[in-house]
């Protein structure tokens, strides 16, 4: 029977590989500091009674398409929306394609893992709590960006509740 032992690049000596790590998370490519701040998500304020208490970010490219389409971008547990944006790349695809993000953000004190809450029925059921705050966000983005109604897509980690949602914030 063949024994595995771990996979060790530079062997069993930690302090040959440790400084490659230490200056992998100090470099430009790693480091937030280093994006321009421009392309980052930026908050939104004040866009309607947020019943679901979420916060609100958006990203503008400089240069939205002609018609320009609105991805609504939910994280999933544990995660937030600047973390999943940055992970699955979203405003490099913006940047590239000329649309528009949303990103809403669940809260700790809404929920301690950061999930949405569409479990709830409070939370599930159009014109109420998460449901209504993120349709009230979508619709504050329509306004600012000129989004083409007919171009609102969303992305979302997979939810037993999917269809709920789906029905709940994004259907006319």
């Amino acid at each position: 029977m063949t024994k595995w032992r771990p996979l060790r690049p530079f062997g069993n000596n930690p302090s040959k590989w440790q400084p490659l790590l230490r200056a992998a998370a100090q470099s430009t490519a790693f480091s937030q500091k280093a994006r321009d701040p421009s392309s980052l998500p930026r908050e939104g304020v004040a866009f309607g009674s947020n019943p679901g208490k979420l916060r609100m970010f958006t990203y503008r490219p400089k240069v939205l398409a002609g018609r320009p389409a609105l991805v609504v971008v939910l994280h999933g547990c544990t995660q937030n929306a600047a973390g999943y944006n940055e992970g699955a790349g979203w405003s490099t695809l913006a940047d590239r394609y000329g649309f528009a993000l949303l990103l809403p953000q669940q809260q700790r004190a809404n929920n301690p893992n950061g999930c949405f809450n569409w479990f709830l029925p409070e939370h599930s059921r159009r014109d109420q709590g998460e449901a209504l705050s993120i349709r009230q966000m979508i619709e504050k983005s329509v306004h600012n960006f000129g989004i083409d109604r007919h171009r609102i897509v969303r992305d979302w980690p997979l939810s037993r509740r999917r269809d709920d949602v789906n029905h709940a914030c994004f259907l006319p």
